[in-house]
């Protein structure tokens, strides 16, 4: 750090090196053991990662209602808007319906584990159904087939971070 004299009413000014271990410090803190990605480890990839899985989720709500009677998109865009609500949903609330599932899993010794995360999501599907007023599930086939691609496509987007 300089010097500064007494009188100076200017703040010390840290030297550009520590600026760049102080980076350092906080990327290998967070980053994994092995990098995978180039990113990894700064708030660009997180921030990349979770547009890109809003993007995928969107896609995959679009061709659902193509694909599939029951599922209804007042406009293409509208998925958009799905994708948002139904992340936030799971953001919010998901750690909720995980926790009210934790009991249920220890009485079926840990089978219920399998099932944990096709149940939040169409628990939050349905309440996106609820909230939105631009989509519409209309049966509870249409629900579980929906429900089951979105947990499917969650599953290999999410893939390359368990590898």
């Amino acid at each position: 750090m300089k010097e500064f004299p007494s009188n100076s009413r200017e703040f010390p000014v840290p030297d550009r090196e520590a600026r760049y271990r102080g980076a350092r410090r906080c990327q290998e803190k967070w980053s994994h053991s092995k990098p995978r990605r180039k990113f990894l480890g700064t708030g660009y990839y997180c921030d990349m990662h979770i547009v890109l899985h809003i993007a995928v989720l969107a896609l995959t709500v679009l061709a659902l209602s193509r694909v599939t009677a029951g599922v209804w998109l007042k406009n293409p865009p509208a998925a958009i808007s799905v994708a948002l609500v139904f992340s936030l949903l799971n953001w919010s609330l998901g750690w909720l319906l995980r926790l009210l599932l934790v009991v249920p899993t220890i009485l079926t010794l840990g089978l219920l584990l399998l099932f944990t995360t096709y149940i939040v999501n169409t628990v939050l599907l349905w309440l996106a159904d609820k909230l939105l007023a631009s989509f519409e599930l209309k049966s509870l086939r249409a629900l579980l087939l929906s429900s089951s691609a979105i947990t499917l496509v969650n599953w290999l987007f999410n893939l390359p971070h368990w590898r």
